[in-house]
């Protein structure tokens, strides 16, 4: 990996660089809904900034700042940020905000070299999932299921067969039973991976060389 200064390369360049190398290996190990990226700024950033469904890191006078769109609510910024003092803080604190979710059941369908507890899962997971798709046809039809779903729930809602209700989407309830069953596993399983992460060397590197030391405090 790229991680030497380059010619006429500032630090700070350097730093954000190694930053967005750092984010390149985490993308390549995780399933991530959410866009990490990584630059450099003599100037503080705005929302403009943030990438949608993501957040920054930025370095500015040698120091890491996280720029982030808070939740959406009344009265709320724009934006936030906050110094990160840590590659550490970065993996405990952002990346195992998104890592470690309720969609972690779904995420290990997309992860390779799984043990075999957890491959057992998967493939239940995707026998669910097949069951369901072909209950849903056989109840649909041919063409759009969220749409012949809805056609069909409001033919039955107009009828008050509430009975047939349940029955039409009992496969369903299954397949999402079964995910909140095994959510804690696959959860426990990628706070795993981020602990084997901050124990590598370019978790060290990149800690010594952007933020100055090799601590994990």
């Amino acid at each position: 990996m790229d991680i030497d200064l380059h010619k006429n390369e500032t630090m700070d360049e350097f730093k954000a660089r190694c930053l967005q190398v750092f984010i390149k290996y985490v993308e390549s190990k995780f399933h991530l809904r959410h866009t990490f990226k990584a630059v450099h700024s003599e100037k503080p950033l705005n929302d403009t900034h943030i990438p949608p469904k993501g957040s920054v890191l930025c370095v500015t006078g040698g120091k890491v700042f996280y720029y982030y769109i808070p939740y959406s609510q009344p009265g709320s910024p724009e934006y936030s940020r906050y110094l990160l003092k840590s590659i550490y803080e970065f993996i405990a604190g952002p990346l195992k905000s998104q890592v470690v979710t309720d969609s972690a059941p779904y995420d290990l369908i997309e992860m390779e070299g799984l043990p075999e507890e957890l491959n057992k899962i998967v493939a239940r997971l995707v026998e669910l999932k097949k069951e369901q798709k072909k209950a849903a046809k056989q109840k649909f039809g041919e063409g759009p299921c969220e749409l012949n779903a809805f056609n069909k729930f409001m033919s039955l809602w107009a009828r008050g067969d509430f009975r047939a209700i349940n029955d039409l989407f009992s496969e369903m309830e299954r397949f999402y039973e079964y995910v909140r069953e095994v959510a804690p596993q696959a959860r426990d399983y990628f706070s795993s991976l981020l602990d084997e992460l901050a124990e590598t060397d370019l978790s060290t590197k990149i800690e010594k060389i952007v933020f100055g030391g090799n601590s994990k405090a």
